[in-house]
């Protein structure tokens, strides 16, 4: 009776980690638009504080916990928010995308971009920064992200003295121009 037990608490105790790992978001050509948070994980840094080393280490990284919707909504906050998200692009070259935050008071953006060594590269913008410095002229804040063949890990810090709400999207390029023109 004790070892029938032991193996349902065991099943269950699977069961509960698969459902708490984060999705992976494949990414194959022809894809036009994919939501993000539909696959991030975010995690609240109160102090502002943290650094990617700090969350590679371990540690605080046990904080992140899957966003569950469209788009972050978390009122006027001090605190800045981290989103992990793992990209899968099962192909054999680099597929060229966007990362759009369509909020255009967010006053820090940090992307820590991983490359096919998984080495991460930082990027920096926001509405702290002048507008010349984007990547592309448009209120949005877009980034261009290639995503090497495989799976790899990408981490974003946001942080705004405004009201926090910001859906993160990845754009085919060509998609989101024509997007873009809509407005």
């Amino acid at each position: 009776m004790i070892r029938r037990l032991c193996w349902l608490v065991l099943l269950c105790s699977q069961l509960f980690c698969v459902g708490a790992l984060a999705e992976v978001l494949r990414i194959v050509p022809g894809q036009a638009v994919v939501n993000v948070h539909t696959a991030a994980e975010v995690l609240e840094d109160a102090p502002g504080r943290l650094s990617l080393q700090d969350l590679l280490a371990g540690g605080a990284a046990e904080g992140f916990k899957p966003a569950h919707s469209a788009l972050s909504s978390f009122g006027f906050t001090r605190s800045a928010y981290w989103y992990r998200f793992t990209l899968d692009n099962p192909g054999t070259t680099p597929q060229r995308r966007l990362l759009v935050l369509r909020t255009p008071w967010l006053d820090t953006v940090h992307l820590y971009a991983a490359d096919a060594r998984g080495d991460f590269h930082e990027r920096l913008m926001g509405d702290d920064f002048p507008f010349s410095a984007r990547e592309h002229p448009t209120p949005a804040f877009v980034l261009d992200l290639d995503v090497p063949p495989g799976r790899h890990t990408h981490y974003l810090r946001v942080s705004s003295r405004q009201a926090f709400m910001t859906p993160i999207e990845l754009w085919q390029p060509e998609a989101f121009q024509v997007e873009e023109q809509r407005w």
